[in-house]
């Protein structure tokens, strides 16, 4: 995720949080959080194209082309 990130030009950083409470308040083991805080993606492992998650959630991408 963070290469595909890297790659679009948008902004990344990585927070690792090992604390049961917040497992359980995300209910997945990854998230993808906005700057506004607002859930992007998330899932328990990474999903086959980082880079069309990466294009969806920027926006360079039309819903009409998601799959």
């Amino acid at each position: 995720m963070q290469r595909a990130m890297i790659a679009f030009g948008v902004p990344f950083a990585v927070l690792r949080l090992d604390e049961p409470a917040v497992r359980f308040v995300a209910a997945r083991n990854l998230v993808l959080l906005r700057p506004d805080l607002h859930v992007a993606w998330r899932g328990d492992s990474l999903p086959d194209s980082c880079e069309d998650v990466v294009a969806t959630v920027t926006g360079r991408r039309g819903p009409e082309l998601v799959a």
